[in-house]
C-alpha cells in the first residue's frame, strides 16, 4: 500500500471512529465507560477499539484505552479542521460575491468577524451597519468601487461638523458620481473642511474595503446592491487593510473639486492634488 493509500485509510478510520477518539483523548478509559459515554453496545465498542488499535491511533494503558501521540495529533487536526469549516461556513454569504484571491490574508483570521446580510426582518442590515459605524467615525480610509448617498451624507456630518478625517480611493465610476447634483454639494463641503481627500483609481477596484478607526469592514455587492458585510477588529486584518489601501492610494490620482463657495478646493487638499479634476 502506498503512503497516500495508508494516509487515506488512516484518515477514514479516524473519521469513522472520531467519537471514540474524542472520548479517549483525555485519559485512559475502559470499555464499560465507553459503552456508557457513546451510548452503544459492547460489541460496537469492541469493534471500534480494535480498529483504532490496528491503526495505531489508540493503545491500552493503565487499565484503559487512550489515544497514541499519532491519535492525539489527528484529534487536534480534526479540531482545527472543524474550526476552519465554521469560519468558511460563516463567511459563505460574503465569499459568494468576493473572490478569495482578493483577500491577501489567512481567512481564518476572520474567526471573530461578524457577518451581516440582508434578511426579511432587516433588508437594509448591511447599509445600516456600515452607516452606523460611519456615524461614530473619527478616521476613515476606504476603497470604493461603488458608493451611496446615505453613506456620503453621514461622512459629511462627521467631517464637517465633528472634524473627522477621511480618505477615499474611488473607482472611475464613483469619481463621476461625485459630480452628480445630489453628491456634488456634499463632496464640496467636505473638501472645503479639509478633512476629506479623494484619489481616483485608473480602473475598477476589486473590493469594497473600509478601515473605520480600529475596525475593518468589507462589503460584498452584486452590482450596486450590498449582499454581505464582514466586520472585524483583528489587528492582522487591519494591518493588511491599511497596507492595501496605501498601495491603491499610491497608484491613484488625487482629485480636486469645486468648493461650495465656487472656488477650487485644491487649497484644502494635499499639494500633490492641485490641478487634478474629476473626469
Amino acid at each position: 500500500m502506498s503512503t497516500d493509500d495508508t494516509a487515506t485509510a488512516l484518515f477514514e478510520t479516524a473519521l469513522r471512529r472520531s467519537s471514540f477518539l474524542d472520548c479517549l483523548d483525555e485519559e485512559p478509559t475502559d470499555k464499560r465507560t465507553l459503552v456508557a459515554e457513546l451510548d452503544c453496545s459492547r460489541s460496537t465498542v469492541n469493534r471500534g477499539v480494535r480498529e483504532l488499535e490496528a491503526a495505531e491511533l489508540v493503545e491500552y494503558d493503565d487499565g484503559g484505552y487512550r489515544t497514541t501521540p499519532l491519535g492525539r495529533r489527528i484529534v487536534e487536526g480534526f479540531a482545527e479542521l472543524a474550526a476552519d469549516a465554521a469560519v468558511w461556513t460563516e463567511l459563505e454569504p460574503f465569499l459568494r460575491w468576493v473572490p478569495e484571491e482578493e483577500l491577501g490574508f489567512d481567512l481564518t483570521l476572520l474567526d471573530d468577524a461578524e457577518v451581516v446580510v440582508p434578511d426579511p426582518g432587516d433588508p437594509y442590515g448591511v447599509i445600516n451597519r456600515h452607516v452606523g459605524r460611519l456615524r461614530e467615525m473619527d478616521e476613515g480610509r476606504f476603497l470604493l468601487p461603488f458608493t451611496g448617498l446615505h453613506a456620503a451624507e453621514t461622512v459629511h456630518e462627521r467631517v464637517v461638523d465633528h472634524g473627522a478625517d477621511c480618505e477615499v480611493v474611488v473607482a472611475p465610476s464613483v469619481a463621476r458620481t461625485f459630480r452628480d447634483d445630489e453628491y456634488a454639494p456634499v463632496v464640496a463641503e467636505m473638501a472645503d473642511a479639509g478633512g476629506f481627500r479623494v484619489f481616483r483609481a485608473s480602473e475598477a477596484l476589486p473590493l469594497s474595503l473600509g478601515v473605520v478607526d480600529d475596525r475593518v469592514q468589507f462589503i460584498a455587492a452584486e452590482g450596486q446592491e450590498p449582499r454581505a458585510l464582514v466586520e472585524t477588529e483583528r489587528r492582522e486584518v487591519r494591518e493588511w487593510a491599511e497596507e492595501t489601501f496605501e498601495a491603491c492610494k499610491r497608484e491613484a490620482e488625487p482629485v480636486t473639486f469645486p468648493s461650495a463657495s465656487g472656488a477650487t478646493s485644491g487649497d484644502h487638499l494635499s499639494p500633490s492634488s492641485a490641478g487634478s479634476d474629476v473626469r
